[in-house]
């Protein structure tokens, strides 16, 4: 029954190719059934390409995203979803620079949905333009309703880490203590590294003691964070671990305290 109402669909597509968004709203949906969805697109692209069929078939086909988006781009040039989604792409394998790029030009269509706007801006402070970057992140920040508080908050205090602004770093850390108390656990990650940003910071301001204190705290956040056994965040831990562990050492043995530092 089920190849049935799939083929009857197909052929409701053959005859009516603008039928797609409904037949894979279907198929994709209630059927679970996203395999014949992508093949029912990849029939009908060939007769009505349009940007937003090659959006749909990049959800539909993951594997296949990055060419399917660039189809939708030959098609519409601005098409300011094809954009976003190319660039969350090249953002997630690590090329910051081309996907500077692509969330620039979605801009030039339109203000940019929170989300994008945060990766725009985290982006940036990543790739050290800092200042552009906080622009994105304060609007982010600015709105009340806005989902990412706690992980822009973490974005501009790293940003004026990188410029060794000490007071802007300590503030934002410190608002990143804030968000989390306002929704515990939610950012348990966040305020790992912001434990770890402001203990660094304390250091090269010369206040051993207040470093020590923060790292401790650090500390037993990190312990947490791999307690909870947070997915996709493995290297990234392990960086801010070794961060923590190594400058609490350094911190204890310019206070003269071996032992600890043992």
């Amino acid at each position: 029954e089920v190849q049935l109402l799939v083929d009857f669909l197909r052929d409701l597509c053959i005859a009516s190719p603008w039928a797609w968004r409904g037949v894979c709203d279907i198929l994709d949906g209630p059927l679970g059934l996203p395999h014949d969805a992508a093949a029912i697109l990849t029939g009908v692209h060939a007769r009505s390409p349009s940007s937003e069929l090659y959006c749909r078939l990049a959800q539909l086909q993951p594997q296949h995203a990055t060419h399917w988006l660039e189809q939708a781009l030959e098609v519409e040039p601005s098409s300011a979803a094809a954009l976003v989604a190319l660039a969350d792409l090249r953002r997630g394998r690590g090329e910051l620079g081309e996907a500077i790029r692509l969330y620039k030009a979605a801009a030039k269509q339109g203000p940019l949905p929170v989300q994008p706007r945060f990766y725009l801006g985290e982006a940036l402070v990543h790739h050290g333009h800092g200042a552009e970057g906080r622009q994105h992140l304060f609007v982010v920040l600015r709105d009340p309703e806005a989902p990412y508080h706690i992980h822009s908050a973490l974005a501009v205090a790293l940003s004026y880490a990188i410029e060794q602004n000490h007071e802007e770093t300590l503030r934002y850390c410190r608002r990143v203590d804030e968000l989390d108390r306002a929704s515990p656990g939610m950012g348990l990650e966040h305020l790992h590294i912001a434990r770890a940003l402001e203990g660094l910071t304390r250091l090269r301001m010369g206040a051993l003691e207040e470093c020590v204190h923060v790292l401790r705290r650090a500390s037993k956040v990190a312990l947490a964070v791999r307690g909870a056994e947070l997915e996709d965040e493995g290297q990234s831990r392990l960086y801010w671990d070794e961060l923590i562990w190594s400058t609490l050492i350094h911190a204890e043995a310019l206070q003269g305290d071996s032992e600890a530092a043992e």
